[in-house]
């Protein structure tokens, strides 16, 4: 079989994941490309230079989800964590295809294949919490404080066993600044 033809499904598969972790039902999430902090998140996803969404498709859908990014009613919140938990699934699938190659070809994309599940958990961890404020902020009461806290704890460890992987990358293409710090150190202040 070609390696083209072995290689397709992984670039599908994975290119689903990403849209699923960058684009909460299709809005922009990142601060180009990377972990956004929490002021630029809810400056951003609706009502900023990215939410061009409602403009470029039109439609009732596009606008209702503008709103419920606005308000996040309880049943939108879930919607957007079955999202997240849908893209981590279509990371695994990916793993799943990796190990179909034969042994050069898989050694050749396992790194990048290591690199998406990082990147797909770091960013669905800080959708978690970011939506989980968001619904606290909205409406006190329709999920437990524990909740925000388990997600934002679950995030923060994330961050500490990835910050040696992830520290020098910058997904956007710019070089690194050591003088700048990543949106995701100061996420929670």
């Amino acid at each position: 079989m070609p390696r083209g033809d072995l290689i397709r499904p992984l670039l599908e598969m994975s290119t689903e994941a990403v849209c699923g972790f960058l684009f909460p039902l299709h809005f922009w999430f990142g601060d180009h490309s990377n972990l956004p902090a929490y002021k630029y998140a809810r400056t951003h996803l609706v009502g900023g230079n990215a939410d061009r969404l409602v403009d470029w498709a039109g439609g009732l859908l596009y606008q209702e989800r503008e709103r419920n990014f606005e308000n996040m009613p309880l049943s939108f919140y879930r919607d957007l964590e079955a999202e997240g938990g849908e893209s981590l699934a279509r990371v695994s699938a990916c793993e799943a295809i990796l190990e179909t190659f034969p042994a050069d070809l898989a050694a050749e994309w396992r790194p990048g294949v290591e690199n998406l599940r990082l990147w797909a958990e770091l960013f669905v961890r800080c959708r978690d919490v970011f939506f989980s404020r968001r619904l606290m902020e909205e409406h006190p009461g329709d999920i437990p404080e524990a909740h925000l806290d388990q997600k934002r704890s679950e995030f923060q460890a994330l961050l500490r066993e990835a910050v040696p992987r992830v520290a020098q990358q910058r997904l956007e293409g710019r070089a690194p600044n050591e003088n700048r710090r990543h949106p995701w150190q100061k996420f929670f202040a």
